[in-house]
């Protein structure tokens, strides 16, 4: 099973390394600028929409690699 509070260290790192905002990774992972905020504050959400937001980052950790290589 998917473990939260790594997956949101995930989405945080991920906000870091694009320079942009939580709010914006959220809306980039789950169509909602809210969720990563309501997660982390200890809400949920159903187990298909975080297996979905999961692969949504994992593609766009893959994409920031390829960039940030690209730019070297």
């Amino acid at each position: 099973m998917l473990d939260i509070p790594s997956f949101l260290a995930r989405a945080e790192a991920l906000a870091r390394k694009s320079d942009r905002s939580e709010a914006t990774v959220s809306k980039w992972l789950f169509g909602d600028a809210n969720t990563i905020k309501r997660l982390r504050a200890g809400g949920s959400c159903t187990v298909a929409t975080l297996l979905r937001a999961n692969d949504e980052l994992s593609r766009r950790e893959i994409g920031s690699d390829v960039e940030r290589r690209g730019a070297a």
